[in-house]
């Protein structure tokens, strides 16, 4: 009898260890299998399973918490219509690239209250188009605005007058931009890159759009403003002499209208030469992108995000890039 119970005592002890065995198998994958769907992406290259998984759905947001972590870098493209407004937060500063229009103003000073931020150190106007300066007098009027760049003409519009009359109400730095620029604003470095001509035959008024590159670590971002064919030309030249020939991510320039090249180089060529990981374009229902811009942007394997589908933030490292929308 004392033989039988200590054969059924070592089985029953052996049962258990493979059971617990099992559990703790069972465990380690599921684990595994978290971290994977949460990865996000580095700057490497260029490919369709990195561009996906640098990628989170709306249920987090990189930038719920009003403040930025040192080494960290937060951008949000504002959902406003086929017009522009980028913001830019490091631990220590902020920066507005455009300002959107008349109707969005009030939403980016909403914003910036949101996050208690009570100043913006540079407001960069890329061009005087009222999808881009619109907002400006607004924004002028209602946060301490510390340093302004603007390009280097001039255009006779109501919003574009709306603007300068802020400017003359504030004690704003300004600074009108006939050569490139470099702003350090803790580990983030900002180049801007103004027109190189006086006149262009195709607009006039895009293709003076300043370029705002921004440098975080391995990562690399572009804002081309609205520059068409001759001043994508410019961008590309530029950024190639920099070294600079593959970007982490690209606002691109025209709100989704197709160039076709003929006083430089089209959009297909552009995309070429930035070849991002992703893109965003400003569009809405009504203005969408053109399907030649899209599928152009497809065929480098570029993930694309449309403002038209919501606020686009993103968050850099300086290694890797999240992206909610």
């Amino acid at each position: 009898m004392k033989k039988v119970l200590s054969l059924f005592l070592v089985v029953l002890l052996l049962v258990s260890l493979i059971a617990c065995d099992s559990n703790e198998t069972n465990s380690s994958d599921s684990n595994e299998s978290v971290t994977n769907e949460s990865s996000s992406v580095g700057s490497a290259s260029n490919s369709e399973s990195s561009a996906d998984n640098g990628v989170t759905d709306g249920s987090q947001s990189s930038d719920d918490e009003g403040y930025v972590d040192e080494g960290e870098m937060k951008i949000r493209l504002f959902k406003v219509g086929k017009s522009d407004a980028s913001l830019i937060r490091t631990k220590d500063y902020v920066i507005l690239i455009d300002s959107s229009s008349d109707d969005h103003g009030q939403e980016i000073l909403d914003y910036l209250a949101e996050k208690s931020i009570t100043s913006i150190d540079y407001m960069i106007i890329t061009h005087f188009d009222k999808s881009e300066v619109g907002g400006a007098d607004i924004i002028l009027k209602g946060t301490e605005v510390k340093t302004v760049v603007q390009p280097a003409y001039t255009k006779d519009s109501t919003q574009a007058r709306e603007y300068v009359a802020a400017l003359g109400t504030v004690d704003s730095e300004v600074i009108t931009l006939k050569e490139e620029m470099t702003i350090n604003c803790n580990d983030v470095e900002l180049t801007l890159y103004p027109a190189q001509k006086s006149y262009y035959a195709e607009d006039d008024d895009n293709n003076f759009s300043i370029a705002v590159n921004v440098i975080h670590g391995d990562n690399s971002f572009l804002f081309a403003g609205d520059a068409m064919s001759a001043r994508m030309k410019e961008l590309v030249e530029f950024n190639q002499a920099k070294g600079l020939e593959a970007f982490s991510f690209v606002k691109m320039p025209c709100n989704g209208v197709y160039c076709e090249g003929t006083y430089g180089i089209s959009t297909t060529e552009f995309i070429e030469a930035v070849d991002p990981i992703y893109a965003s374009i400003s569009c809405s229902e009504k203005n969408p992108a053109e399907a030649a811009v899209v599928d152009a942007l497809a065929a480098v394997g570029t993930k694309v995000f449309f403002t038209k589908d919501g606020n686009i933030k993103i968050t850099s490292d300086g290694e890797m890039i999240e992206i909610v929308q």
